[in-house]
């Protein structure tokens, strides 16, 4: 069973999103703030991807951008064993 170092609960925005009630742009702020507020960055073996990864999601107009960009987030999640709860 996988120990998780670091927990990360982003079902608020991604309900709000699914919702309407938020923009996908309006999702990748608030996503990237809620990382960006934890301690992940601090110990990560690999800062500079981390803070590529994260700040390309920022960049997602669409849906699918978003999602491509989220996969290297859960890749790095997953090297750095980060729990992202989405759903």
């Amino acid at each position: 069973m996988p120990v998780w170092v670091l927990k990360i609960d982003l079902r608020q925005f991604v309900n709000q999103w699914s919702a309407g009630e938020l923009s996908i742009e309006e999702l990748a702020r608030k996503v990237v703030a809620e990382i960006k507020g934890t301690t992940w960055r601090s110990w990560t073996a690999y800062p500079h991807t981390w803070d590529d990864t994260v700040d390309r999601l920022l960049q997602a107009t669409t849906s699918a951008e978003y999602e491509n960009a989220f996969d290297y987030i859960y890749d790095l999640a997953d090297q750095d064993r980060v729990w992202i709860e989405c759903n």
